[in-house]
């Protein structure tokens, strides 16, 4: 009862024939602490601290504004959310939402670019106030390497060169525009054997060993409370989703699927907060009608291969009559021993038992090659490794039709 209900935190793998495109999942997050009731009184009693004589600066107005834009209307960050995602759906953070806002000429990527267009959509209607967000494939937080986490049988064992050279092999290649370029002296070059006179470790990996091309997708949440500018330490991943070119799915940590909830803490200080989130498949599950629909296609498109199959193997198979028994034989005298003189060959022949019948060109008795005999252990043997075949028939007339009709 208690795998029943503690949860997975590992790996799991699934593997679906539909596409990857029709993937959802739910994930509920929910702050199990209190204290953001003491942010709340520290906020509203922030403008009384400023005197008659003060003036606020401007950058503390753009943090106040900053704040408040972070804020639910009742001046926090939403402490229940339930999100439905699709695969690479693309969910803005509030600090990204800070960041594609303007646009000061560092957003220079098309993506940046794309990602700006989008943010001032958003913000013309209404900034959200979420925390679960997303970084999908092209994003930079997928395309960074992850932290390597060395696999040993003990606490107190250090990875050995074969581990940390083992734990690189599946990292994929960084993104980067000029720095992939490569500079030549020579106007021309080939496209096949191409020798790098000092190649580096990254080119070393990536032509000996193999990388499966994958699409990552981060299901994040940000821990952040509303009175403070979110940062990347308040960012966590709640879900990691990978899917390999063969239609390989892996999720980490895997669906709860009625287990107990998984536990995330806020990296603060001074007043942790704690969180608990699910996660769900919420995938459209397909009718009755669109079942049946699926299947009778399958069918169709096995039928139509079996008699593609049929076409290239032919019809014209010799068929035995059906009282006949039809027996294929395959040997192979492999080796003798414990003869007493050397250079052995063997001549032997197939007696035929009562009822079984060989046609006239099939040959039942054969010649080995001469073999020289070699010493294993106390014994003389030589190896011959001679195959044979032959093919016989078995007719009685004297059985009933019960027995015929098992024969065939």
């Amino acid at each position: 009862m208690a795998d029943l209900y503690e949860p997975d935190v590992g790996t799991a793998y699934y593997r679906s024939s539909d596409p990857v495109k029709n993937l959802k999942i739910s994930v509920k997050l929910d702050r199990i602490t209190s204290t953001s009731l003491v942010p709340n009184a520290a906020v509203k009693a922030a403008p009384a601290i400023v005197g008659a004589g003060d003036t606020p600066s401007k950058a503390s107005g753009e943090e106040m504004e900053m704040k408040e834009m972070n804020k639910t209307p009742n001046g926090t960050m939403k402490d229940k959310e339930e999100v439905v995602i699709s695969w690479q759906q693309k969910i803005f953070s509030q600090r990204e939402l800070t960041r594609y806002r303007n646009d000061d000429g560092t957003l220079g990527s098309p993506v940046d670019r794309k990602y700006h267009t989008e943010v001032m959509e958003i913000l013309n209607k209404e900034r959200p106030k979420n925390r679960i967000f997303t970084y999908v494939d092209h994003d930079a937080f997928s395309q960074n390497d992850e932290a390597t986490e060395y696999l040993t049988t003990s606490p107190k064992e250090g990875p050995s060169f074969l581990t940390q050279k083992i734990a690189h092999v599946r990292k994929r290649r960084i993104g980067a525009g000029n720095k992939q370029k490569r500079e030549r002296d020579h106007s021309f070059v080939p496209k096949l054997n191409i020798i790098e006179d000092d190649p580096t470790e990254e080119l070393i990996q990536k032509n000996h060993l193999g990388t499966a091309p994958i699409q990552v997708m981060h299901i994040m949440a940000d821990l952040s409370g509303g009175n403070s500018e979110a940062t990347e330490e308040d960012e966590v991943v709640l879900c990691t989703i990978q899917v390999n070119s063969d239609g390989v799915l892996s999720i980490h940590p895997d669906f709860n699927r009625g287990r107990k909830a998984y536990v995330k803490e806020s990296q603060k200080q001074f007043g942790k907060e704690v969180f608990e989130y699910t996660v769900e498949h919420s995938s459209k599950e397909m009718n009755r009608q669109e079942q049946d629909r699926e299947m009778k296609m399958f069918r169709e498109v096995y039928s139509r291969h079996k008699d593609f199959l049929q076409a290239c193997v032919g019809g014209d198979f010799d068929m035995p009559r059906p009282d006949v028994l039809r027996m294929l034989v395959y040997g192979e005298i492999e080796s003798a021993r414990n003869f007493e003189y050397d250079d052995l060959y063997l001549h032997f022949f197939v007696d035929l038992p009562k009822y079984w019948t060989v046609e006239r060109s099939q040959p039942m008795s054969w010649i080995t090659q001469t073999c020289s005999t070699k010493v294993v252990g106390r014994d003389d043997v030589a190896y011959f490794s001679f195959p044979f075949n032959f093919e016989v028939f078995y007719h009685n007339d004297n059985l009933d039709a019960d027995e015929k009709g098992m024969l065939t």
